[in-house]
């Protein structure tokens, strides 16, 4: 992810269980880079960019001329017992020394008791 300062945060979308890129954010953060992993290390998700798409990873598919793209996450939330279908803002900050974005991700659950 590209000429992001260390204190800088990205905000993306999670709507339905796919994460919305608006097309800015990517050519900022992520540059030509088409494909991401993402990690779940509780309570915490990791996006990381590939420059590689032959490892695999989540592709950013393309949605609007204006380069806005898309990520399909409802498998991964589903694989790690998060919510697929929630809505919500996720707050992504830059953790340089795992080369990622990290996001707090706050379970249903655990507010819930916290109440």
């Amino acid at each position: 992810m590209m000429d992001a300062s260390a204190n800088e945060g990205l905000e993306l979308h999670l709507r339905q269980g796919f994460l919305h890129v608006p097309g800015e954010a990517h050519r900022r953060y992520l540059g030509e880079c088409a494909v991401v992993a993402f990690l779940w290390s509780d309570p915490w998700i990791e996006c990381i960019p590939l420059h590689n798409a032959a490892v695999g990873g989540f592709l950013l598919k393309m949605r609007t001329p204006a380069g806005d793209r898309v990520v399909d996450l409802r498998g991964f939330l589903r694989e790690h017992d998060l919510d697929d279908m929630t809505n919500r803002l996720l707050s992504f900050s830059r953790d340089d020394r795992h080369a990622a974005w990290r996001a707090l991700w706050i379970k249903a659950e655990s507010l819930e008791a916290g109440s």
